[in-house]
């Protein structure tokens, strides 16, 4: 038996579509569920002082959750577990914060209130653009991966940028429990 190319086309094709179907059925994220997740680069005090200092950056608006909403914190604990050399920022940038927390009321960042902390970035923030002290050098680093995690995050894409909610499972976010 022969099969002329008006007939062997049509095969190919639907083959070729039954083909793709398949592969993309596979690719498919899964859902990422905040309550399963488990912290592996940073401490209880760590996280707790990261956060906050995320939420002052960039703190819960009418228009919007803030960078505590969107669990900016479980962000910054992800990249520093799979980046050492950020790990080791964040830690040395704690380091000199409490420091200066030190230095500027003499308590440690995990007894300051959030209007201390504010005061403390209000400070190295000054430095923005061009610091010369690890306090302003940390500050950059906070506010760069705050507004990543920040713009990642499902609050961030659907409160802030405003994008219509995808259906679950679409993209993988730490703001979604299953």
């Amino acid at each position: 038996m022969t099969i002329d190319r008006r007939e062997l086309f049509p095969i190919l094709a639907a083959a070729a579509v039954t083909a793709l179907n398949a592969q993309h059925a596979h690719h498919k994220p899964a859902l990422v569920s905040t309550s399963a997740y488990q912290r592996q680069a940073f401490n209880d005090e760590q996280n707790t002082i990261l956060d906050l200092l995320a939420d002052i950056i960039i703190p819960t608006d009418p228009k919007a959750g803030g960078a505590h909403d969107a669990l900016v914190a479980n962000y910054f604990d992800l990249v520093a577990h799979h980046v050492p050399a950020v790990k080791n920022a964040f830690a040395d940038g704690l380091n000199d914060f409490n420091s200066l927390a030190l230095t500027s009321f003499g308590h440690p960042l995990a007894q300051l209130d959030r209007k201390q902390l504010t005061a403390l970035l209000e400070v190295a923030a000054a430095e923005e653009g061009n610091p010369s002290t690890p306090q302003g050098k940390f500050f950059e680093l906070l506010k760069f991966h705050t507004i990543e995690g920040y713009r990642l995050s499902y609050i961030g894409q659907t409160q802030w940028i405003g994008y219509k909610p995808h259906p679950p499972g679409l993209y993988p976010d730490f703001t979604i429990d299953t």
